[in-house]
């Protein structure tokens, strides 16, 4: 039943992981196997936030981003709004970008880690998801 995950992770880490668990292992298991839950339910939130339209936009800006983990959360925004800017993705998807980008302000930093996640995840699939259903 258990597989085995190893992973390069910083000193920060290491050390956040030794002061909030008995050990390494264990911390690095607790977060693992308590994140998908987590995931789930802080999406299920932020899709009552965010209608298909935007949620479709923001999979659009993240083909392609390769996010660095030190960053989460602080991806989301600049990706939307270049996406808006350069390419005009605002109106490919019939949206108010100045809306879009307030309720991105109004999510916590982990909520905006959880949805760059979510949207990268779209693109690690091959073939692709049906767009709408993942949205949805």
């Amino acid at each position: 039943m258990k597989k085995v995950v190893s992973a390069r992770v910083t000193e920060g880490t290491l050390e956040f992981l030794e002061r909030y668990f008995r050990n390494r292992t264990c911390g690095a298991e607790y977060l693992l196997e308590s994140f998908p839950n987590l995931f789930a339910k802080e999406m299920a939130g932020i899709k009552e936030k965010l209608n298909e339209r935007e949620l479709k936009l923001i999979i659009d800006v993240f083909n392609g981003l390769l996010p660095t983990p030190i960053l989460a959360g602080h991806h989301l925004r600049a990706s939307v709004e270049d996406g808006i800017r350069l390419d005009n993705l605002d109106m490919k998807w019939e949206i108010d970008a100045q809306v879009l980008l307030d309720k991105i302000e109004a999510l916590s930093p982990a909520q905006r880690a959880i949805l760059e996640i979510w949207a990268i995840g779209y693109w690690q699939h091959d073939p692709l998801p049906d767009l709408e259903e993942y949205a949805a």
